[in-house]
């Protein structure tokens, strides 16, 4: 059983690099969507996010167009352990950081709204860490915190913004 089950794994973990390779079913999605994207105008412009945009992030690269290309390229390229740390796919990058989830108030609110201003979105919703039992908002309804464990492992609900 033990050969197998490795095997399967070996299997697996080929499958979903070649799934992520140039070439791949995910690798176009991953390069060519932006990763940050504002919709709504007004009250309702909105910024959306899987992890969250970082004060470090708008002061690096200025517009969300440029976060984006460079989501992009570095996506592109991280074929390594070593590319995929890198500052935009590392832990404090766009699809993984966790600051506006886990850290305390006063922290995750002045970096919101230091992304806020350089954005022109009057708030950020983000999802990758699930929140029990359903969304929240934080930042006086700033930042909304949309994930709610859809997927079937987590065994949570769908769940949707609308300003």
């Amino acid at each position: 059983g033990g050969q197998r089950a490795s095997g399967g794994v070996r299997a697996g973990k080929q499958a979903w690099s070649d799934a992520w390779a140039p070439g791949g079913e995910y690798f176009a999605l991953a390069t060519q969507r932006p990763a940050a994207v504002i919709r709504g105008e007004g009250a309702c412009r909105t910024l959306f996010v899987h992890a969250g945009v970082l004060p470090a992030h708008v002061q690096r690269y200025g517009e969300l167009a440029a976060l984006n290309e460079a989501m992009g390229a570095a996506v592109a390229r991280a074929r390594s352990r070593q590319a995929r740390q890198s500052e935009l796919l590392g832990n404090e990058g766009p699809v993984w950081t966790r600051l506006y989830a886990e850290e305390e108030e006063r922290v995750a609110c002045a970096a919101l709204e230091e992304v806020l201003r350089a954005t022109g979105a009057a708030r950020m919703v983000v999802g990758h860490t699930v929140q029990r039992p359903q969304a929240r908002a934080r930042c006086g309804g700033r930042l909304v915190l949309l994930d709610t464990g859809m997927s079937a492992i987590y065994k949570g609900h769908p769940s949707a913004f609308r300003c």
